[in-house]
């Protein structure tokens, strides 16, 4: 794909066959003519060609990338639905079996203790052994399936996600191209849930070709350059400019657009939460995956079907880029988990579940309180201190000197009396890194 400059904000775009050339305007009101629709994140764009007009949208690197792997855990997830679903039923047919054989085990041993006789008494005995097998058996099969649910639910939350991730994308071209209304708009109503065909379409159009052609160029005439010396009106749901952002809109919603921004950054960092917990769900499963894989495995091999079965070492191959293409999901998870929360955090947004007992919390200030810092310097005696440090010998000797002492009755010290915390663990670094940012501060700008 190619693009060419043009006037205004439009510009040529020509695909791989020579018929389909279109011209491409941005789905926007700002009227920037300096940028190309391609750059950027994914938008809606006009494509037009002589009296037809579609809406196209232009994706970009990341999307891809999305959409791609939403199409391979979809594969994957088909895969794993059309196995287990064989497996399942096979488990179901069993279970069944020994059930039945369960009941009949049970009413023969009430059968066999009415009977007195030594022989009825070593059936019965036997009998018990039977059925303790049996129970046990049952047990495994009921195991197994649900083994096989879970697995399936941890593979159709992890596509459900990537699902949602591009559902994400999407649903940010539309509100910036004013298609959709952003969910905490005053303005109740979008425009997809009113609904609305292809006839209906004030952009598109209705089947008719006259009108369809009367439609392009009108709404094609509606964007507004920069040139243009056109102020866009009030949105009116009844034509094309209900899409387009008017600036006195703009203005009296600044309020309501930046609590908008943080709740996108909440829901972000939520999305980003629920992405980290199936992603270590799925790691933390993966073994007893392993397991069913090999055992499925061992059973084609020992009944001779050796059509489709991997080699040993492809198979160990095949389980080792299993666990690092998930111990990869992970981190890439808690990379994005923190992004988000640093994004958030960066906003003023006091995060939920955050740990404020800690006193390190995720929060606008990282759990630092100036008022502690107020309350503990403000006793001190600065003098006192500068007089203690010049009684002090700069002679170091490996004996311990004599120290006077005063003739006064300890008291013990409640854990309400300090006023210091320690941590260990991953809270470690963030107490250093916070540690390391106070003493990069200048004591004015503190002041």
């Amino acid at each position: 794909m190619s693009k060419t400059a043009s006037s205004g904000s439009e510009f040529r775009m020509e695909l791989s066959r020579p018929e389909w050339r279109a011209t491409v305007t941005p789905w926007t009101s700002d009227g920037d003519s300096e940028a190309y629709p391609t750059d950027g994140a994914p938008k809606l764009v006009l494509l037009k060609d002589g009296s037809l007009v579609r809406v196209a949208v232009l994706p970009d690197v990341s999307l891809m990338n999305q959409i791609q792997e939403a199409v391979i855990e979809s594969r994957a997830v088909n895969r794993a639905e059309d196995y287990s679903d064989v497996r399942l039923d096979r488990l179901f047919d069993l279970r069944d079996s020994v059930q039945r054989k369960i009941s009949d085990a049970e009413a023969a041993i009430a059968e066999l203790e009415g009977t007195d006789t030594v022989e009825a008494q070593i059936k019965c005995q036997n009998m018990r052994k039977i059925l303790a097998k049996l129970r046990w058996q049952l047990a495994q099969v009921e195991e197994e399936q649900r083994a096989y649910h879970q697995d399936l639910e941890s593979q159709r939350g992890a596509q459900r996600y990537n699902l949602l991730r591009i559902l994400g994308v999407f649903e940010s071209a539309l509100i910036d191209s004013n298609v959709l209304q952003h969910p905490d708009s005053e303005e109740g109503g979008d425009k997809a849930d009113q609904g609305y065909s292809e006839a209906e379409s004030p952009l598109l159009g209705g089947n008719d070709s006259e009108s369809r052609s009367e439609s392009s160029e009108s709404n094609v005439s509606g964007f507004h350059s920069p040139d243009s010396g056109v102020l866009p009106h009030k949105p009116d749901v009844s034509d094309l400019s209900a899409y387009e952002t008017a600036d006195e809109t703009l203005i009296e919603h600044e309020g309501l657009q930046d609590s908008a921004e943080k709740a996108n950054l909440i829901r972000q960092f939520q999305s980003m939460q629920t992405r980290l917990e199936v992603v270590e769900q799925t790691f933390e499963k993966r073994e007893a995956r392993f397991d069913r894989e090999a055992e499925e495995r061992h059973r084609k091999l020992n009944a001779g079907d050796r059509e489709g079965v991997a080699s040993d070492l492809a198979f160990d191959m095949h389980q080792l880029q299993t666990t690092r293409h998930m111990a990869r999901q992970i981190v890439e998870a808690e990379e994005a988990l923190e992004a988000a929360k640093s994004a958030a955090v960066a906003a003023g947004i006091q995060l939920p579940g955050s740990d404020i007992e800690s006193g390190f919390v995720d929060d606008v200030n990282d759990g630092y309180r100036i008022s502690w810092e107020e309350d503990a310097a403000g006793t001190v005696n600065p003098q006192g201190i500068i007089k203690w440090l010049q009684g002090v010998s700069d002679e170091i000797t490996e004996e311990p000197a004599e120290a006077a002492i005063d003739d006064w009755d300890a008291e013990s010290v409640d854990i309400s009396d300090s006023a210091s915390m320690v941590a260990d663990g991953p809270a470690r670094k963030r107490i250093d890194k916070w540690r390391a940012a106070c003493a990069s501060v200048v004591p004015s700008s503190v002041a």
